[in-house]
């Protein structure tokens, strides 16, 4: 199996930085409430890490052991896998988990999982939205479904880290954009340099079918 990285790119294409190599199937990313944590799920591993940033496109890595600088914030036993990733507005991460099929939520220490189960072996993607962000938008991709899940905590709202994003750039970071939410200015994505692709992030409690 070939390893990936974490990229951080400007939106307007003019710079790509590595910031963590190597990974095993990088997939969901995403960044804490406050926007100084990165997260990254590792698909065939299962494994949630954090990278502390310091700097646009600069994570404070750890020492050896750590495989790419990342703190090991959870890891599943048995089999199973993660895709994509939403943050709740408390600061858990929400991971869409594989064959496990549901939604993993771990706490920034790792110390509280839990897990909610969706119909779908394959749930593999989230995000959350509605008036008070507490609806989770779930794809369920064995069967092909779209479902609109209540959720018990509110998701985080882009504009959130919109503010983030605009504190680096008057810290200097000229390719963000002052306008908003995180796609305005900033492209941070994890490949992996792979034949094979995987799916997402999901997470659920009863669908609205």
């Amino acid at each position: 199996m070939d390893v990936g990285a974490v990229y951080y790119a400007k939106a307007d294409g003019s710079a790509i930085t590595e910031v963590a190599y190597p990974m095993v199937t990088p997939n969901g990313i995403g960044l804490s409430p406050d926007g100084t944590t990165l997260y990254v799920a590792e698909t065939e591993a299962a494994r949630l890490w954090a990278f502390p940033i310091e700097a646009p496109g600069v994570v404070k890595k750890e020492p050896w052991p750590s495989p790419h600088g990342g703190r090991l914030v959870a890891g599943m036993g048995g089999y199973q896998r993660f895709d994509s990733l939403a943050v709740q507005a408390d600061g858990r991460i929400c991971v869409a988990t594989l064959v496990n099929g549901g939604i993993t939520v771990i706490s920034p220490d790792g110390r509280h999982v839990e897990h909610h189960p969706m119909p779908d072996l394959m749930t593999t993607n989230i995000c959350f939205g509605g008036p008070d962000m507490k609806t989770a938008y779930i794809t369920l991709s064995w069967t092909g479904r779209l479902v609109a899940v209540d959720w018990p905590t509110p998701g985080l709202r882009p504009q959130a880290q919109s503010g983030w994003l605009k504190r680096l750039s008057a810290a200097g970071s000229r390719g963000l954009s002052e306008g908003g939410g995180a796609a305005g200015g900033l492209a941070a994505a994890a490949f992996s340099r792979s034949r094979f692709d995987t799916g997402c992030g999901t997470q659920g409690r009863s669908p609205r079918l």
